[in-house]
This record gives C-alpha cells, sequence and structure tokens, in this order.
C-alpha cells in the first residue's frame, strides 16, 4: 500500500509546489525509528536543502504529517525518519506498518524555519528521541563550514539510538549522550548546562514538551533570537469551550473543547495564516486586547505572551478571548 497523491487535508489552494516521490528504500535505524528514503520517480536529482528544512508528507487517509530532512542534503534524495508512537493518531503506524520501497508519496516543497543562526560563537543542540532529525543536517553544516557545536542527545536506553552511524563520526566535544533508563547514565541537567552558556551561544530544542517547556524556562531571561524551537506534534485540542470576539466588528465565535482557535477562525471565514500549526513558528501569531489565554506555543516569550496569542495551539482560561481582528 502507498501514499495517495489526494487527499481530504491538503486542499488544492495549499498544494501548490507538492510533488510525487517514490520511496526508495525503507532502514530501521533503532529498535522503534525507520527512515524512509525519497526520490523522483524518473530520476531527476532533488535540489539541495537548507540544514534544519523539514518537508509534509499526506497519508492515504488524508492526514498531513511534517518531518526533518535528516540525510545529506546534497544526496539527491530526501530522508525522513519516524519514530513508532504509542500515541499515534495513525501516521507512524501507518508509515511503519504498511509503507515499503516503491510506494509513492505526496510531498510538500521543503520548508525551512529552524536553520542555524548567522552569527553565533557555539550552537547548542537539544535532541530528544526522535528530536535529533533536523540536527543532522545542521551538525552536517557546522562540520562543512566549521561552526562550533555540541550536540546533547537525550534517551531512553542505548537501544533508542537512531543513525548511529552518522553520530559515531562526532568527537566527544561535540556529541553527548544522555540515557534515562541505562545504569551508571544521568539525565540532562539543562537548567544547569544553559547556565554555564556564554551570551554568544545559540540554542535549538527538539523534542518532547516537557524538554521543550524546561529549555524554555532556563532561557528566560535570553534574548528570544538566541533560543530556536522545533516542533511537529501540536498537543491535542482538550479543554472547556469559550468564546473568540472580533475587535473590529464585536462578533463572536465558539471554539469548542476539541477545536483550535485558528480552525474556528478559519470556519467563520478569516483567512489566518499559519505555518508550523503547532506553536513553534510564530506565524500564526495574533494581537490579545483583553481575556487571559491559556499559551501552549514554544515561541512567544513571556512578554509577548501578554499581548499575542498563538491561534493554533492555545486555548483561554477566561470565557472570552478578544482578538485584534
Amino acid at each position: 500500500m502507498g501514499f495517495s497523491a489526494a487527499g481530504t487535508t491538503v486542499g488544492e489552494a495549499d498544494r501548490t509546489g507538492w510533488r510525487i516521490l517514490k520511496v526508495d528504500a525503507v532502514t530501521q535505524r533503532s529498535a522503534s525509528v525507520k527512515s524512509f528514503r525519497l526520490i523522483d520517480p524518473a530520476g531527476k536529482v532533488l535540489d539541495p536543502y537548507p540544514a534544519g528544512a523539514h518537508v509534509s508528507l499526506e497519508l492515504s487517509n488524508g492526514l498531513v504529517r511534517h518531518y526533518s530532512l535528516c540525510g545529506r542534503s546534497d544526496a539527491g534524495a530526501y530522508e525522513v525518519a519516524v519514530a513508532r508512537n504509542s500515541q499515534s493518531t495513525g501516521g507512524s503506524h501507518y508509515l511503519h506498518d504498511k509503507v515499503k520501497a516503491g510506494d509513492i508519496v505526496s510531498v510538500s516543497p521543503v520548508q525551512d524555519r529552524f536553520g542555524l543562526a548567522e552569527i553565533a560563537d557555539h550552537h547548542l543542540m537539544i535532541a530528544g528521541g526522535i528530536g535529533i532529525t533536523p540536527f543532522l543536517s545542521m551538525i552536517e553544516q557546522c562540520r562543512r563550514e566549521g561552526r562550533a557545536f555540541t550536540l546533547h542527545y537525550c534517551l531512553k536506553s542505548v537501544a533508542d539510538h537512531a543513525f548511529r552511524d552518522r553520530l559515531d563520526e562526532l568527537r566527544p566535544d561535540e556529541l553527548v549522550l544522555h540515557y534515562s533508563q541505562t545504569q551508571g547514565s544521568q539525565r540532562l541537567d539543562i537548567a544547569s548546562l544553559l547556565a554555564q552558556q556564554s551570551d554568544t551561544t545559540h540554542v535549538y530544542c527538539c523534542g518532547p514538551d516537557a524538554m521543550m517547556s524546561a529549555v524554555r524556562a532556563a532561557t528566560a531571561s535570553w534574548s528570544p533570537e538566541r533560543v530556536h524551537f522545533e516542533k511537529f506534534i501540536a498537543e491535542p485540542q482538550n479543554g472547556q469551550p469559550f468564546q473568540i470576539k472580533i475587535a473590529s466588528t464585536g462578533q463572536l465565535i465558539d471554539v469548542d473543547g476539541h477545536t483550535s482557535m485558528l480552525q474556528a477562525l478559519r470556519r467563520a471565514g478569516y483567512a489566518v495564516d499559519s505555518s508550523c500549526e503547532t506553536g513553534s513558528c510564530g506565524t500564526c501569531c495574533l494581537g490579545l486586547l483583553e481575556g487571559e489565554a491559556e499559551h501552549r506555543d514554544v515561541v512567544l516569550t513571556e512578554a509577548e505572551r501578554r499581548t499575542q496569542v498563538a491561534v493554533c495551539v492555545s486555548r483561554a482560561r477566561s470565557a472570552v478571548l478578544t482578538l485584534d481582528l
């Protein structure tokens, strides 16, 4: 069974630049991670892509999932890696159980919002589990351009260590492994690590919500430009119903307990821009004029949260949120 070239989640207006690629190879990268090498069916070499970039894949059931490009950036092909997730709503199980070499996949244009900062004396990378994937191309760029970096890779056990063949190339000062369920290994102390950094270090984090929250808390006093997050899975929209008030018209829009503000606004006819829809890029942030928001993003600073809200993931603590629309 392969991927469908069409589906219900990605509308025709959103399909500009999407293309059909073929699964060339499927590789087991760890006990729970498989990678999928994608090539042009006609043999055309795919263009190099920026470090940290990702693509979206449309699955045959209409789901769209976002994955970092983790192969060699100049290999003429794309590679994405997927961890089997027991909490999956269809994406990881489908990829692990159904997709094989020779299948086709509908792939979005390359998107780049997690690249290396141009001005930084040191790049500190913190990865948790499958969050290693965007860092593979970023490490490649650092080594090619002579940039200083350190990767802290957090895992449950040795069996979860993905892409060992590529990470084994790194020096001891470039790679530090942390196993949470292995005797003799210690969890990463994020607060202590970040407290030791100079003002010219940039930190990048991709991993579980708890890890990203810890990085956010430890960098609360940092300049926002020095802290970078990548997140591909949004929290489920579970919560109390509330209303959005449109400041310019007074219109009230109902948001039920399982619908995002972004979805509710679009259904009401408001064309709100978005990109990641996981609260990590800031594209969908709107002005917050009145009401108390329940912020679930990882992009806004505490100061910004007083006047803005990421409508793709955040909800309301008050009965009504007034937005600057």
